[in-house]
């Protein structure tokens, strides 16, 4: 009996030593497993927020300002003023985020007091998540100021409590301030430059329509954003100019806007895709959706003085925008911020 149950103990050792790469080779690939579902789970967690509405949260908060700041997304900061008037948006550059503070960098102002110390503030900033670029923008108090020289100042301003997001699901649009509108041109159909003379507008026919605000207004320009635009083309122009979008696929457009803060022009040349076609059914006048899918300006060393005849011709990917016209539409959209009413929280 004995010998019978050494030789089965003798057995079972054996098949267990036979058995033991086996089973570490399993156990090695759950480990495998079970680190990767840890670091996939703690990927996610730290994955930026993409936000669709308010954000209260407040490490989804300093997630998306230190996003801002790693991204060197340029802050505009519009200071409240005692009288209810207007004060025109501060550029800034955000550097870096404390506990309870940011810290941004102001250029353009020669010298900041104590007197700033208290000052409500809206701050306006894009930041992009996943690639795809959103329009943030907050209420905060400016809490601290220092000096440097230089017309150069850092302030603190206090982290938000809400970052309100006034993109949605698609690029901020804004219908442009009339008296904000200098002028455009629009080419289509046979007018449209062919591929090999798009880099020189010496080349160029006249443009299909114009916009001269008070002197030709063939189209107007309803809505705009930093990727595409819908412009209206009344039924008189129709008349007078016979046009078929609906058998084109795209158009080239310039326009010209006033930068108040910057007090200059900012032109654009903008290839577009048609998106969408409608016509009212009352007064036949037509409505066109454009997407940005190229844009270009004056060659470098042209001023805006000057006839530019060459230009600079940049693509557009799918999920980008036109940085300048975004930049543009940012500050007009905060101007229009304070003009409305506060949310009492």
């Amino acid at each position: 009996m004995l010998s019978e149950i050494s030789n089965s103990f003798a057995a079972q050792v054996f098949v267990g030593s036979a058995l033991s790469p086996w089973l570490i080779g399993v156990l090695s690939v759950i480990a495998v497993l079970l680190l990767a579902l840890v670091l996939k789970s703690r990927k996610e967690k730290q994955h930026h927020y993409i936000p669709y509405g308010n954000i209260e949260d407040p490490k989804q908060i300093k997630n998306l300002l230190r996003a801002a700041i790693d991204q060197r997304s340029a802050f505009d900061v519009q200071p409240d003023s005692e009288d209810g008037t207007k004060r025109p948006a501060l550029r800034c550059t955000p550097l870096t985020i404390t506990r309870d503070h940011v810290i941004i960098e102001i250029t353009s102002i020669r010298t900041l007091s104590d007197y700033w110390i208290g000052r409500a503030v809206h701050v306006y900033f894009r930041v992009k998540v996943d690639g795809f670029s959103t329009y943030l923008t907050c209420k905060s108090t400016i809490e601290g100021v220092r000096n440097r020289g230089q017309n150069l100042a850092e302030v603190d301003i206090a982290i938000p409590a809400i970052l309100e997001n006034r993109q949605k699901r698609a690029f901020l649009r804004l219908t442009p301030p009339l008296d904000l509108v200098r002028g455009g041109a629009l080419w289509c159909e046979q007018d449209m430059p062919l591929a090999h003379q798009l880099d020189d507008i010496n080349d160029w026919a006249d443009p299909t329509l114009l916009l001269m605000p008070a002197k030709f207004e063939q189209f107007h320009i309803l809505n705009l954003s930093a990727g595409g635009m819908r412009v209206f083309v009344p039924r008189q122009t129709l008349r007078d100019t016979p046009l078929a979008f609906h058998s084109v696929g795209q158009v080239l457009l310039l326009m010209d806007l006033i930068d108040p803060d910057a007090q200059k022009r900012l032109r654009v040349w903008l290839q577009c895709r048609i998106q969408n076609l409608w016509e009212e059914q009352t007064t036949h006048d037509l409505y066109v959706g454009l997407q940005f899918i190229a844009w270009a300006k004056a060659k470098k060393g042209t001023t805006m003085a000057d006839t530019p005849g060459r230009l600079d011709w940049f693509k557009i990917s799918l999920n980008s925008e036109v940085e300048c016209i975004g930049n543009w539409i940012m500050r007009r959209h905060l101007e229009l911020l304070r003009e409305l009413p506060q949310r009492q929280d």
